[in-house]
């Protein structure tokens, strides 16, 4: 479970940092808007997911997936 979640969130990481980088090379708003939103329907399943495993089928605790079990 540790493993699982740690991936989401080194994704949704990667996601939020290639997506600020492109944001900061480009100089249109609208083409930053459209990256924004981009990332919005990239990182928003990730989270659901990420939430899924932390209140999930079998009732998961925070200290215990923080702790590697």
């Amino acid at each position: 479970m540790r493993a699982e979640f740690d991936n989401i969130a080194n994704t949704m990481t990667s996601i939020l940092t290639a997506v600020g980088a492109a944001m900061r090379k480009v100089n249109q708003d609208k083409t930053r808007a459209k990256l924004a939103q981009q990332a919005i329907g990239w990182v928003k399943p990730l989270v659901s997911l990420a939430g899924g495993i932390i209140n999930g089928g079998r009732e998961a605790d925070i200290d215990e997936i923080m702790a590697g079990k």
